[in-house]
């Protein structure tokens, strides 16, 4: 109705302690966690952010992923992951 609307997408991911990045390396690296569910796309991204330089099939080796949407799905497919579609 006359509005002006602009969407500003802002996004950051941060560990304010580099010790909390070590311990998360070491849980995914050490087999600690079994199964990763990702609710959205962009938790791909913010994992990607803390794991630089490593594709995301190698960082979750191991590791059974599911998704909660069906855009997330298809965002773990083309991470070249195999997600199980998780239903809430």
């Amino acid at each position: 109705m006359g509005a002006k609307v602009l969407e500003l997408p802002i996004y950051r991911a941060k560990l304010a302690d580099k010790i909390e990045i070590a311990k998360l390396k070491t849980l995914l690296n050490g087999g600690a966690i079994d199964e990763f569910i990702f609710s959205t796309p962009a938790d791909f991204i913010a994992l990607q952010f803390y794991f630089s330089g490593v594709a995301m099939i190698d960082v979750l080796s191991g590791i059974n992923v599911s998704a909660t949407s069906e855009n997330t799905f298809q965002t773990a497919k083309e991470y070249n992951l195999r997600p199980l579609y998780f239903h809430l």
